[in-house]
């Protein structure tokens, strides 16, 4: 099938478009209902941020409101993995922020290049520029 060919990173929706009266046609057969749900599951999947409102609606639209409620399940999975993803990133950032903050202030008041580096475990290139700031 068309979608198995699909690579990631490029845009998934005109070939979802394409595959839709196969896909309404193949949901009235056995299993098909949930070969269909797949299918629109992976499209949500591999859809960029902005294709994945437009693949919901067309799932309404187009093969309708039982499959929209499944993929709302999928993208509710997907906003939360966003959203813990963030987090993790930002406490991440904050740890190393603050590290660096602490080696800075530890630099100003007079503690060796070398002590505040193996304290920190921060190379002496990151010292020499914390420095400078």
């Amino acid at each position: 099938m068309m979608l198995l060919k699909h690579r990631r990173g490029k845009p998934i929706l005109p070939l979802l478009e394409s595959l839709w009266p196969d896909l309404r046609a193949f949901k009235e057969g056995e299993d098909g209902r949930e070969f269909v749900e797949k299918v629109a599951n992976y499209a949500l999947l591999a859809a960029t941020k902005k294709e994945r409102s437009a693949i919901i609606k067309q799932i309404e639209e187009q093969i309708g409101t039982e499959e929209k409620e499944e993929a709302m399940t999928v993208a509710s999975a997907l906003i939360q993995e966003g959203l813990e993803t963030g987090l993790q990133k930002g406490r991440q950032e904050g740890r190393r922020e603050g590290l660096l903050e602490a080696a800075r202030k530890m630099l100003l008041a007079g503690v060796d290049a070398g002590v505040v580096s193996r304290a920190m475990g921060l190379p002496r290139h990151k010292l020499a520029a914390l420095r400078k700031k």
